[in-house]
């Protein structure tokens, strides 16, 4: 993680010598991950907050998105689990707007992530003690994943089921 940290903050200088700032928050992304992965959070939660501003001022929902999920895992290690769970909720909320925009495998891929945020807004629900909210999003993204996984077995033909959509 040392190596690796050196070369992303060479790489950042250089993107803001260059003024790069969607490459700026890349790096900024990056060496916040790394900072999370040696237990530094509250340096991590930082770099987010900046990858994250630095996201927004360029439009890049997707990256955003992404962020917002990070930024949910420094408060998650900080054991700030109100705020890891309203982080994590915007990232939800964000990842399915885009989904809902994308089709075929890139809808399936934008979900793939979403479950991964999905399971980290569990964990913050459950640290929380409110477990009713923790089994309803883990129903909620079950049965995403089950229609999705339906919706590309069946291409183009009817559901056995005409449910299925609304369940």
């Amino acid at each position: 993680y040392k190596e690796a940290l050196a070369y992303y903050q060479k790489a950042l200088a250089l993107d803001r010598e260059l003024k790069m700032e969607g490459k700026i928050a890349v790096r900024l992304n990056n060496i916040g991950l790394i900072q999370l992965l040696n237990k530094k959070p509250k340096e991590a939660l930082r770099n987010f907050k900046k990858a994250l501003a630095a996201f927004q001022r360029i439009g890049k929902k997707w990256d955003i998105s992404l962020v917002l999920r990070n930024i949910g895992d420094a408060y998650r290690d900080l054991k700030d689990y109100e705020q890891a769970r309203d982080f994590y909720l915007k990232a939800v909320k964000m990842k399915e707007a885009l989904r809902l925009t994308a089709t075929g495998v890139v809808r399936r891929e934008y979900l793939a992530s979403e479950i991964a945020t999905y399971r980290s807004l569990v964990l913050a629900y459950l640290y929380l003690g409110i477990y009713d909210k923790a089994f309803d999003t883990a129903e909620l993204a079950s049965s995403k994943y089950l229609l999705e996984q339906m919706e590309k077995r069946f291409e183009g033909k009817s559901f056995y089921y005409d449910g299925i959509k609304s369940y």
